[in-house]
């Protein structure tokens, strides 16, 4: 494991370092690679696209795979391998 030096902080106040590395945790888990389950927001972070984008040539096309159930009541939502084998399948079609 690594010390609070060796991710760059300095060992001054231990509630400081740990609230520190819980934000850089925190961080890595937010990122879409690191969920099971894709909001819009999530697929527009990893292609690196706008909002209008993702709507008008990804999450319309006919062969995306459909949101999960329940997901009419509120933000839809993907399985984030589905997402990503959809795209791998199209990929440079869009």
């Amino acid at each position: 494991m690594q010390t609070t030096t060796e991710v760059g902080m300095s060992p001054t106040n231990s509630e400081e370092a740990l609230n520190l590395l819980l934000g850089k945790l925190e961080s890595i888990l937010s990122k879409p690679e690191q969920k099971d389950v894709w909001t819009e927001k999530d697929i527009m972070q990893y292609l690196q696209l706008g909002q209008s984008t993702i709507s008008r040539k990804v999450t319309c096309h006919p062969k995306f795979p459909t949101p999960l159930v329940g997901s009419d009541f509120g933000k839809k939502r993907w399985f984030r391998t589905d997402v990503i084998k959809f795209l791998d399948r199209h990929r440079g079609t869009m």
